[in-house]
C-alpha cells in the first residue's frame, strides 16, 4: 500500500498566528459546548449506571472548561455578560 501524503508543506516557520485569539477561544468553547450536549444525550439514552457516572464526571469537567472560556471572552469584551439577577442586598428600599 502506498503511504499517505505528507503535509509538511502546510507547516510554516511563521511566529504570528493566522487566526485571532477571539476566533480560537470561540471555537474551543463551541466544541466543548457540543461535547456537553453529546454527553447529556448519552446519559439520557444509556441504561448503565457505571456509564452514567462516567458521563456525569466528564460533564462536570467539561462544563468547567466552557465556563472558563466564557469568562475569558467576557473579560476581553468578546462576549456580553449574561443577564444576572439583581443583588437583593444592594437594592435601595423605597
Amino acid at each position: 500500500m502506498p503511504s499517505p501524503e505528507l503535509i509538511d508543506h502546510l507547516v510554516t516557520t511563521s511566529t504570528s498566528s493566522p487566526f485571532s485569539d477571539k476566533l480560537m477561544v470561540f471555537h474551543k468553547m463551541d466544541m466543548f459546548s457540543m461535547r456537553v450536549r453529546n454527553f447529556g444525550n448519552s446519559v439520557a439514552v444509556n441504561g448503565r449506571r457505571d456509564l452514567a457516572l462516567m458521563y456525569a464526571n466528564f460533564l462536570k469537567d467539561i462544563s468547567g472548561f466552557v465556563h472558563d472560556a466564557a469568562d475569558i471572552m467576557i473579560e476581553n469584551g468578546w462576549m456580553e455578560t449574561p443577564p444576572e439577577a439583581a443583588d437583593r442586598e444592594d437594592l435601595s428600599s423605597n
